[in-house]
C-alpha cells in the first residue's frame, strides 16, 4: 500500500519557533495534524525537516498496515536535496551539519520501525501556486494550518515553553 504524506512548516525568526502541519493519506484513512515544534528553530528549513520527522513518527504509530511505499510531498526543496543526497545543492545552501543530523534522525527513526523496508520518495510541490490539484490543495491546507499554529502560539504566549 502507498501512503502519501504532505508536509509544511512555518517559522518565526523573531521568536525562533517553528510550527508544523501534515496530512497523511492512504487507502486505510487520513491523519491530519498540526502544532508547535517543541524545540527552538533557527531556520525555516529545520522546521520543514522536523515536520517531516514528526509525520514519520505519527505514521509509524498509526494503525495503517501493509505499507510498502511512502511518498513525501513538501514545498521545501532543501529537504528534498538533503534526502536525495544532492551534494551540490547541500553545499550551495549551507545545509551541512544540521541537515546531515536531521537526515540521520530520519533514517534511524525509519530503520528502527516497522516501516524500515518501505520505499521512500520525496517530491517537491510548488507552494502558493494554485489549488487546482489535490496535492496543491493539501499543501495550501498545511501552509495555512502551520501559520495558524504560529499565530495561536504567539497570541497565547505559549512560546515560553519552548526549549533550547
Amino acid at each position: 500500500m502507498i501512503v502519501t504524506i504532505n508536509t509544511d512548516a512555518s517559522f518565526s525568526a523573531k521568536h525562533k519557533v517553528g510550527s508544523f502541519a501534515f496530512w497523511i493519506v492512504c487507502d486505510q484513512g487520513k491523519i491530519a495534524k498540526s502544532g508547535i515544534l517543541r524545540r527552538k528553530v533557527g531556520k525555516p528549513d529545520i522546521a520543514e525537516f522536523r515536520c517531516v520527522i514528526n509525520a514519520l513518527h505519527v505514521l509509524i504509530n498509526s494503525d495503517f498496515t501493509g505499507i510498502t511505499r511512502i511518498i513525501f510531498n513538501t514545498d521545501c526543496l532543501n529537504v528534498c536535496h538533503l534526502m536525495q543526497g544532492n551534494k551540490r545543492e547541500i553545499n550551495k545552501y549551507s545545509l551541512g551539519p544540521w541537515g546531515h543530523y536531521l537526515v540521520t534522525v530520519f533514517n534511524e527513526t525509519l530503520k528502527q520501525s516497522r516501516l524500515k523496508k518501505c520505499q521512500i520518495e520525496f517530491r517537491h510541490v510548488k507552494a502558493h501556486v494554485s489549488t487546482d490539484t489535490a496535492r496543491q490543495w493539501v499543501n495550501d491546507w498545511c501552509d495555512k494550518e502551520a501559520k495558524k499554529q504560529i499565530a495561536i502560539a504567539i497570541k497565547s504566549k505559549l512560546l515560553t515553553i519552548n526549549k533550547k
